[in-house]
């Protein structure tokens, strides 16, 4: 199995690189992953990343129950971190006002 955090960061592989960005679908980028049971995929818009570290994201995931608590506490995170309106030494820039959209999905054990 896979142990640790993998991430795909990149802006070829952009939601909006794929979706409404043009009439036709072209040059889409791809990315496979194993899924095994207990794998716990999520998919975020920068709007998310932008306002958080990977590490502190992949610690929540790990941590939650379900993938609604998951969601649940990133937003928490990310609203908190927009209401102090700060500069984010360890992520290099400020803290975004942008639409945030994540897919959270855990992969049962007993599957």
């Amino acid at each position: 199995g896979v142990t640790g955090v993998q991430a795909c960061a990149s802006s070829d592989l952009g939601v909006a690189k794929a979706i409404g960005a043009n009439e036709t679908l072209t040059n889409l980028a791809r990315a496979e992953l194993a899924v095994e049971p207990g794998t716990r995929l999520v998919l975020a818009t920068d709007g998310v990343t932008d306002n958080m570290l990977v590490e502190e994201l992949s610690d929540i995931v790990r941590a939650a129950p379900s993938p609604s608590d998951a969601a649940e506490k990133t937003n928490g995170v990310v609203e908190s971190r927009l209401g102090q309106g700060g500069v984010p030494e360890q992520l290099g820039r400020r803290f975004r006002h942008d639409d945030r959209t994540a897919i959270f999905r855990f992969f049962s054990r007993n599957a």
